[in-house]
């Protein structure tokens, strides 16, 4: 099993120096992959969403976001071996072709390290920021991800789909493939507050991608993931090697602590002791999980990256 660890591109921790510093320790440290997440208008009530930080930021803070492919191309200058990914893309949101060539240029200046990780969205404000219509995220999603699989990985192509068309389009310089892999495909269910598989997204997972990016109980990812093997072979697939990337915060200390500074009532997030991350992520393994995607926390910046040289010299080589 392998680990990547999410940059704080946001968040209390979020500045030039954490960025730097982290991405140096965890090539160094064994972590497979620097991660980034994503949002275009970005603000004070989602500190603490899909990034690394702090239990407790200070209520003051600035709501700094430093731009997702911005940020990993900084990364990848600073780097030579890691790979690089979004953990997501708020895909509706971008334009494909644009997109494309960013995401052409940055897999040839990191020398094939990129990965592209894809969602629909999860704030309706800031599809109202960037004027794209909230409840028609999931029919641009799947018409972006088509777009970008037609120009990528460079070349001439055209796509013609219901709000993007172009004929005769050059995307060059021709790169490695790009692996795309989508996050959702679970949900919590409005009636009983349980997680549940929710098959649309798993559907373009298995007809469209590469990989797909879960967050809920081990047991139910295995489900969701004999589900995309079904479909796969169904949609004629069956040479995809589907990653799967599961992802989780992380907070180590004794049980009684770790759950009262960031338990949230989920018994399938890496939060307690060494003992106690390590039967989770056992669970993980067991279910077919690839890799884990962590988004790190620490009481402060001390700790923090304290945690993260734990991680890495306890667990990393337990599971590899």
């Amino acid at each position: 099993m392998k680990f990547g660890i999410a940059l704080p591109n946001s968040g209390p921790l979020a500045s030039v120096s954490h960025i730097d510093r982290l991405a140096a320790e965890a090539e160094e440290l064994g972590f497979d992959t620097l991660l980034v997440h994503d949002h275009i208008s970005y603000d004070t009530e989602w500190f603490g969403h899909r990034t690394s930080g702090l239990v407790a930021p200070h209520a003051a803070i600035e709501p700094n976001l430093y731009e997702s492919l911005t940020t990993l191309a900084y990364a990848a200058a600073a780097t030579r071996t890691i790979r690089l990914g979004t953990a997501i893309l708020v895909l509706p949101l971008r334009d494909p072709r644009v997109l494309a060539r960013q995401i052409i240029t940055l897999q040839a200046l990191s020398r094939g390290r990129l990965s592209l990780g894809v969602g629909s969205g999860d704030y309706p404000t800031e599809f109202r920021v960037m004027q794209t219509p909230y409840r028609e995220k999931a029919a641009y999603t799947r018409e972006h991800l088509e777009a970008l699989r037609a120009i990528l990985p460079g070349g001439r192509a055209g796509y013609r789909g219901e709000h993007i068309a172009f004929e005769n389009g050059s995307f060059f310089p021709r790169v490695a493939p790009v692996p795309i892999l989508m996050g959702g495909g679970i949900r919590t269910n409005p009636r009983t507050g349980s997680p549940e598989l929710f098959e649309p997204p798993i559907r373009t997972v298995a007809r469209t991608c590469d990989g797909w990016i879960p967050e809920g109980p081990p047991e139910l990812i295995g489900e969701g993931i004999a589900l995309i093997a079904k479909l796969v072979r169904e949609y004629g697939r069956d040479n995809v090697d589907m990653e799967i990337r599961a992802q989780s915060p992380l907070f180590l200390g004794d049980d009684e602590t770790a759950m009262a500074k960031l338990g949230r009532g989920n018994d399938y997030e890496l939060v307690g002791s060494i003992d106690t991350v390590m039967e989770l992520l056992v669970r993980y393994r067991r279910a077919g999980v690839d890799a884990l995607n962590l988004r790190c926390f620490g009481a402060d910046e001390a700790s923090y990256f304290t945690m993260i040289r734990t991680f890495a010299r306890e667990i990393i080589p337990v599971f590899q």
